[in-house]
């Protein structure tokens, strides 16, 4: 496809909705970034100033690359990446803990990434 070609595309994708970005993808390790967390969180309760004050929190945390709402026994599970182990455990410490909305937290060190990845299945439409 021709340059313009594709510049429609991507344009009329952008105009329907459907293309919400088209980002670079850095690897973390290359910019050293070399932890990442997987933390569950439960909330004292659901009111809505709770909600409001854990979601601010996740809003304003450049370390937070993934957070969704979950059914189950955790609320939330977040995806936190960090330079290192002292890194991470510093943004626990100082932000995650002292959130009075959070009742609870559960947090695993990613050991490894099998599959990472922002493709969705659309050849399955």
């Amino acid at each position: 496809m021709s340059p313009s070609l594709v510049s429609r595309r991507l344009s009329r994708l952008r105009e329907l909705g459907v293309l919400r970005g088209v980002v670079g993808l850095v690897d973390p390790e290359r910019v050293g970034l070399t932890c990442s967390a997987i933390i569950r969180v439960r909330l004292k309760d659901h009111a809505a100033a709770s909600v409001k004050v854990f979601r601010d929190l996740v809003a304003r945390m450049n370390e937070v690359t993934l957070c969704v709402m979950l059914t189950g026994e955790a609320d939330y599970l977040m995806k936190i990446t960090a330079r290192d182990l002292p890194h991470f455990q510093e943004i626990v410490q100082s932000k995650l803990l002292r959130c009075a909305a959070i009742a609870h937290m559960e947090s695993s060190i990613v050991l490894e990434h099998l599959k990472d990845t922002t493709a969705l299945p659309l050849e399955e439409l």
